[in-house]
């Protein structure tokens, strides 16, 4: 699976004939429909504005499949606001009410595919995962503050992905600091 960081539509091709299909049909698992998944990543800096913006443009989005790695979203009380309804959002819940720095949202069109990961997430790290036909790829949106160390748990999610080969695709705000 090949994921661009801008919309293209590829037709794809049919083995049993020559045609090629235009549509999505969410009937089917995501890895026979799609050669590609929109993607795009954003620190809204913790402000409200910005953020119900996103959050809006997203809700105004067809139904095309796509992830959303996104940076310090506006929360309240712990809980990100203003998520849009044609998208999971999956994030890291404290017992203190402490705001997650880090959530990925995924269409729901293809979010029932993606598994959260608890074992790579924490309040900075929000990581999912997804079984291919040959394959498991990790999907993460990490903030990585700039008087911090790079965050442990984007280590040990790196350092599994090695071990095992499992493919692995990052959204984060960095810095120089983190290279």
């Amino acid at each position: 699976m090949t994921v661009h960081s801008r919309p293209q539509h590829i037709p794809q091709k049919h083995s049993s004939r020559s045609q090629f299909t235009k549509t999505y049909k969410p009937n089917k698992p995501l890895y026979t429909n799609l050669r590609y998944i929109p993607c795009s990543q954003i620190n809204l800096h913790r402000s409200a504005n910005p953020t119900a913006q996103f959050y809006y443009n997203i809700e105004l989005n067809d139904d095309t499949p796509f992830i959303n790695f996104v940076q310090e979203p506006y929360c309240h009380k712990g809980k990100p606001t203003y998520l849009p309804g044609n998208g999971k959002t999956f994030y890291y819940q404290s017992n203190n009410q402490t705001n997650p720095r880090a959530t990925l949202t995924i269409s729901n069109n293809i979010a029932d595919q993606f598994f959260f990961q608890t074992q790579f997430s924490d309040l900075d790290t929000a990581t999912c995962s997804i079984e291919l036909p040959n394959a498991k790829l990790y999907i993460s949106s990490i903030y990585m503050d700039i008087t911090q160390p790079l965050p442990s748990k984007f280590i040990n999610l790196a350092e599994h992905c090695l071990t095992h080969k499992y493919g692995l695709i990052i959204g984060t705000d960095t810095n120089s600091r983190h290279t």
